[in-house]
């Protein structure tokens, strides 16, 4: 039976050559030394690499850090947002489905109500400009935050590949 030592020293002068050595094959051995690929071996310790490494970490750091910050605005302009047209035809296809008159969804009653439940016509007013102040704003951010993830993505890409 082979027996696989203990430890092995990768460095430049003791790379593993007995059969059943485990190494770190760059052409996909599995592990077992050999010398079928010893040009690709020879290639890499003669110029002292060891594995591929992040090119540029701070861009993917950048990266991820705008990433992140756009997917948070993505969340929060979501709950911003008044979508009209998405809960009427969720509303006509719960009409369809069930047989009968549609009924005005829950979210877009409630913001309604509380415009309604104003006593005066200029706290009403107040209450409607804050809400589409609030989806005008929810939008652009939106926007900005598709712009903001394509953004991270490209820095994370530069941060691995440009060098």
């Amino acid at each position: 039976m082979l027996k696989m030592p203990a430890t092995i020293d990768y460095g430049r002068d003791a790379w593993p050559t007995r059969i059943g050595a485990r190494h770190l094959c760059l052409a996909g051995c599995g592990g077992l030394a050999h010398t079928d690929h010893a040009g690709v071996r020879d290639a890499v310790v003669k110029r002292g690499e060891q594995m591929p490494q992040i090119a540029n970490p701070t861009l993917l750091g950048v990266g991820l850090l705008v990433l992140l910050i756009g997917i948070w605005m993505w969340r929060w302009s979501s709950r911003q947002v008044i979508d009209v047209k998405g809960m009427a035809l969720g509303a006509a296809w719960d009409g369809v489905k069930k047989g009968q008159i549609p009924s005005v969804p829950d979210e877009l009653k409630s913001r309604f109500t509380d415009i309604a439940a104003e006593k005066s016509n200029v706290g009403r007013a107040k209450k409607a400009g804050g809400t589409v102040a609030r989806h005008f704003l929810g939008r652009m951010v939106g926007i900005a935050s598709f712009i903001a993830v394509l953004v991270g993505l490209g820095l994370m890409a530069a941060g691995i590949w440009w060098k």
